[in-house]
């Protein structure tokens, strides 16, 4: 499972408020400390602009139980902060510039490639290919670009 979302702190809600992140939209989002037990845990989408938040919360199924908190309002503020002191499963929907897989999710999705598109495993091998990693509301998935023209998309629960 992929594991490159930030953990919610109030020092990370700080520094994307200062970047003008002041729309926060959480929703349920499985975290798996071992893959047999899997947990419950939030991942919160920050956006600048309400519209977009707003659409965004719309748009989640209704399963995830959405929640929407602006951290100019200071009680929603306050609410924020307390979630973020006090759980360790709740994560910030960004991903690091130059995020870097391990090896284990690397070697994961070589035998996806292997299994699912062997006439393209051996080019991988032997070509740089790239990882591209994304996500659609919350869900993340891997495009893997392969030599010239061959762009495989795998989603992280797939692995």
């Amino acid at each position: 499972m992929f594991n490159g979302f930030p953990t919610l702190t109030p020092k990370l809600i700080n520094t994307l408020e200062l970047q003008g992140y002041i729309n926060f939209v959480k929703q349920d989002y499985p975290v798996h400390l071992k893959k047999e037990n899997p947990d419950k845990g939030f991942l919160f989408s920050p956006f600048k602009e309400f519209d977009k938040a707003e659409y965004y919360s719309k748009r989640l199924k209704k399963e995830v139980s959405p929640d929407f908190f602006n951290v100019k309002n200071p009680f929603h503020k306050r609410r924020l902060v307390e979630i973020a002191k006090n759980s360790n499963r709740c994560f910030v929907k960004i991903i690091e510039h130059n995020y870097k897989l391990g090896d284990d999710e690397r070697n994961q999705i070589a035998g996806f490639i292997q299994s699912n598109y062997p006439e393209h495993f051996d080019l991988m091998i032997k070509n740089n290919f790239r990882i591209i990693i994304g996500d659609n509301f919350g869900e993340v998935f891997y495009k893997i670009r392969i030599g010239v023209g061959i762009i495989i998309s795998i989603k992280d629960s797939e692995l």
